[in-house]
C-alpha cells in the first residue's frame, strides 16, 4: 500500500436515527469547505437499522477509489462493525483527536464512525479535519494492512 497523498475526491455520509444530528452538522460543515459530499440518509428521526447505512456508505467508499465515508449511529459502534463486514471497507471507531488521525496515518482507515450520543458536534468536526488532513504513512504500517486484507479473504 503506497501512501495516500491526494486530497479525497468525495465524502459519502451515512446515519441511523440517532446519528442524524450529528451527521447532518458535519455534513454542513464539509460543504462548508468545499468538499463533494454525499448524504446516503437517513433524513428523518425515525428510527432506521444501522447496518443499512453502514453498508451503503461502505459500498459506495469501496466502489469509488479516492473516497472516504463518515458513518453515524448512537455510539458509532455498531456503524464500524457493520460497515467492516464489506470486503475493503476499513471503518474506524473515532474517540478522540488521536485516534482521528492514526486511523489515517497508520490504518489507512477509508470511512470513520462517531457516536451521536457520545461526541459533542465541535469535537466531532475536529476530529473530522484532523482526518481529512491526515495522510497514510505506508512503510511497516503498509505491510500490516496487506495481512488485515489476507483475513478478509480466509
Amino acid at each position: 500500500m503506497s501512501n495516500v497523498s491526494a486530497a479525497p475526491s468525495r465524502f459519502y455520509f451515512g446515519s441511523d436515527h440517532a446519528g442524524r444530528e450529528l451527521k447532518e452538522i458535519l455534513l454542513a460543515h464539509a460543504k462548508n469547505r468545499g468538499l463533494a459530499v454525499e448524504d446516503l440518509g437517513t433524513h428523518t428521526d425515525a428510527s432506521v437499522d444501522y447496518p443499512d447505512y453502514a453498508e451503503k456508505v461502505a459500498r459506495e467508499v469501496v466502489a469509488d477509489p479516492g473516497s472516504l465515508g463518515v458513518l453515524v449511529c448512537g455510539t458509532g459502534i455498531g456503524m464500524s462493525i457493520a460497515a467492516n463486514k464489506i470486503h475493503g471497507a476499513r471503518a474506524a471507531l473515532l474517540y478522540n483527536a488521536s485516534t482521528a488521525r492514526l486511523a489515517r496515518q497508520h490504518n489507512n482507515a477509508n470511512i470513520i464512525a462517531m457516536g451521536g450520543r457520545e461526541i459533542a458536534p465541535d469535537q466531532a468536526i475536529t476530529w473530522f479535519d484532523i482526518f481529512v488532513a491526515t495522510v497514510f504513512e505506508g512503510g511497516r504500517h503498509g505491510r500490516r494492512l496487506e495481512k488485515v486484507a489476507r483475513l478478509e479473504g480466509s
